[in-house]
C-alpha cells in the first residue's frame, strides 16, 4: 500500500514537472554550484541533466571544465568536444576546449605535441571569431602565442596584438598580458609597472599580486618578493601557494629563515592538492633554509625526507650529497 501511494505520488510529481523542466532547474541548480565553488556538488547535480537529456550542451560545457579542475584531462576533452560538436557557434565552449588541449600538451610526447597544438590553436582562434569581445579567449590566445615556438604558431607580435584587444575591454588584464610580454622580453621594469598598476587597480586580487612576488623572487629581489606574498596572506592566510613562496624565497635567500620555517610547516600540514608543490619539494626547501641556518643535522633530516619522498628527484639527492661534503670540508 505505501508502495503504490509512492508511485502514485511519483507519477503525479512527474507530471507536475516534466523531465524537461525538472533538468533544466537541475541545469540552473549545477551551474549555481559550480559558481559557488561546489564541484562535487555540481557534477551530480549535472550529470542528472545527462541522464534526462545526452545532448545538453551546456551540461556537458560545465562537467568538462569541471574535470578540467579536477586533472581529468581526457574527460574534460571528450565534455567540451562534445559542447562544440552540439553548438560549434559558442565562443565559450570553443575556448575551453582550447584550454583543456592546451592543458594536455603538457603530458603527451614532443610527436603528439603537434597535433595537440593545432587543435588548441584553431579552437581559440574560433572563439575570437566568433565573440571578439570574449576576453578569456583573447588571453588564452594571447598566451599560446607568447608560449608556443613558431612552428607551432608562436609569435610575440600576434601575442601583443590579443593584449592591445584586451585592453579595449579591460584595462587590468590587458596589463597582466603586457606584463608577460615584456618578462619574454627581460623588459623587467616595464613588467613591475605593468603588474604593480594591476594590484593598485584590484588590491584584492591575490593573482597579480602573486605574480609580481614571482617576478621579484626571480629578480632575487626578495626582500619584494616576501612583501608581496605577505600581501596575499593579508588577504588570505590560509593561500597554500603564498606559504610555499615565503619558504622558497627564505630557502634561496637566507633571509627571513625563521618565517619561511613558519610558513613551509603550515604547508606540509595541508593536504596534497594538485598543480602545488608536494611535501617532497617543500621539505627539500626546510633542508635549504636549515642548512642557512646552520643546523646540519636537521638540514640532512629534510633533505633525506624528500629523498624518501621522491627518490628520482636529482636535486634532492644533490642537495644530500653536497651537505655531506661541506660538511667533511668543515
Amino acid at each position: 500500500m505505501r508502495s503504490s501511494a509512492f508511485c502514485i505520488a511519483s507519477v503525479i510529481l512527474l507530471m507536475a514537472f516534466p523531465p524537461g523542466l525538472l533538468a533544466v532547474n537541475s541545469l540552473d541548480r549545477g551551474i549555481e554550484l559550480f559558481e559557488a565553488g561546489d564541484l562535487p556538488a555540481a557534477k551530480e547535480s549535472l550529470e542528472g541533466v545527462l541522464e534526462a537529456d545526452s545532448e545538453n550542451h551546456a551540461a556537458l560545457f560545465y562537467l568538462g571544465r569541471i574535470a578540467l579542475a579536477e586533472e581529468d584531462l581526457d574527460g574534460a576533452i571528450g565534455r567540451l568536444q562534445q559542447a562544440v560538436k552540439l553548438d560549434g557557434d559558442d565562443s565559450a565552449y570553443r575556448t575551453w576546449l582550447g584550454r583543456a588541449y592546451i592543458a594536455k600538451l603538457q603530458t603527451v610526447s614532443f610527436f603528439e605535441r603537434g597535433v595537440l597544438s593545432g587543435r588548441a590553436l584553431e579552437h581559440l582562434q574560433k572563439a575570437v571569431e566568433l565573440d571578439p569581445s570574449n576576453v578569456e579567449a583573447r588571453i588564452t590566445l594571447g598566451g599560446y602565442y607568447l608560449s608556443a615556438p613558431p612552428i607551432a604558431g608562436g609569435s610575440k607580435k600576434k601575442a601583443r596584438e590579443q593584449a592591445e584587444e584586451v585592453l579595449k575591454h579591460d584595462a587590468v588584464e590587458g596589463n597582466a598580458m603586457l606584463a608577460r610580454i615584456h618578462i619574454k622580453d627581460e623588459e623587467y621594469d616595464q613588467a613591475i609597472e605593468k603588474l604593480s598598476a594591476c594590484v593598485e587597480a584590484k588590491p584584492d586580487n591575490i593573482e597579480y599580486r602573486y605574480h609580481l612576488g614571482m617576478l621579484y623572487q626571480q629578480l632575487e629581489r626578495y626582500e619584494n618578493a616576501f612583501e608581496a606574498f605577505e600581501e596575499i596572506l593579508a588577504i588570505d592566510p590560509e593561500d597554500r601557494a603564498a606559504l610555499y613562496q615565503i619558504g622558497r624565497s627564505a630557502a634561496l635567500s637566507g633571509l627571513n629563515t625563521d618565517r619561511g620555517i613558519e610558513c613551509l610547516t603550515v604547508y606540509l600540514a595541508k593536504d596534497v592538492k594538485p598543480g602545488y608543490p608536494g611535501y617532497d619539494g617543500a621539505h627539500w626547501r626546510l633542508g635549504m633554509i636549515f642548512e642557512h641556518k646552520g643546523d646540519v643535522a636537521t638540514a640532512r633530516t629534510e633533505y633525506e625526507t624528500a629523498v624518501r619522498l621522491n627518490p628520482d628527484e636529482d636535486r634532492y639527492k644533490e642537495s644530500l650529497e653536497a651537505l655531506g661534503e661541506n660538511r667533511a670540508e668543515q
